[in-house]
Formats: structure tokens, C-alpha cells, sequence
């Protein structure tokens, strides 16, 4: 999906879904998607997962510091912030957005999910879909 602004200026852009019924991701341990952008514009993404609408919610943040495709895995019970009491096991709302834009700021996102497990793989660079490059360590 490619988000970006269209004209004018504006604080923030973004997508964002809402579950109903409310979804339950107490039994997951990351959020996880893709995301590709044109460069790195050391710009903050904020992911927020919404319990209750203007009152409970948890957010993430990370800076976009690089160019091309990366998978981005956000623990979920290490949020940035909380606000009120949310709770993982009553998601209404998720939004992804990017702060302070501006008429070049163009990014595309894929496969997104929640996922289990006691240790993560961050993918950064090369790629897993950049079948040019080798993410193997060459042998001596």
C-alpha cells in the first residue's frame, strides 16, 4: 500500500484499520510489517493501537533512517507510550503514521502481522526480497 501526501501541508499521514469485533493480540508477542522508503528521512513512524477510542491506547515509535525495503518488528508489551489502560486483548483501532511530512515523504507498506516468539529477527539490509545480494557471510 503507498501512503503519501497529495498537496498542501499537514502534520501527519497515514493509514489506519479498525477491528470489529475488537481484536485480541494478548497472545502475540510483535507486530511486525514492511516497509519501503525512497530514502531516509530521520522522521519519526508511529504505530498506535487503540483499545478504547480517545482515551486508551498504546503507541510505537521509530525513526525512518534508511532507504529501501525493511521489516519493522515492534515488541508489543514494550510500547514507547501507554495512555489510560489499554489492554492487547481489545484492539479497536491501529494507525501507522509518519510525523512532521512534508510533499516528498512517500513510503509503501506490505505483509503486515502479529507473531509469537522469544526471540525476533530484524531483517535491515540487504533485503530478504533484494535476490541480487547475498545475506550470507562469505567464508574465508
Amino acid at each position: 500500500m503507498k501512503v503519501e501526501p497529495v498537496s498542501g501541508s499537514y502534520a501527519h499521514i497515514g493509514v489506519g484499520h479498525d477491528f470489529s469485533p475488537a481484536a485480541d493480540w494478548s497472545s502475540y508477542d510483535f507486530l511486525t510489517f514492511w516497509l519501503y522508503a525512497r530514502e531516509a528521512t530521520g522522521k519519526i513512524i508511529r504505530v498506535r493501537l487503540i483499545t478504547t477510542i480517545g482515551t486508551d491506547y498504546y503507541d510505537y515509535e521509530f525513526t525512518q533512517d534508511w532507504a529501501g525495503w525493511r521489516r519493522v518488528v515492534l515488541p508489543l508489551r514494550k510500547p514507547t507510550a501507554t495512555y489510560g489502560s489499554p489492554t492487547l486483548s481489545s484492539i479497536v483501532r491501529m494507525l501507522i503514521y509518519m510525523l512532521n511530512v512534508d510533499g516528498d515523504d512517500v513510503w509503501w507498506l506490505d505483509r503486515g502481522g502479529v507473531d509469537v516468539g522469544n526471540t525476533c529477527l530484524l531483517y535491515t539490509s540487504p533485503s530478504p526480497r533484494d535476490l541480487s545480494t547475498s545475506r550470507m557471510p562469505s567464508s574465508a
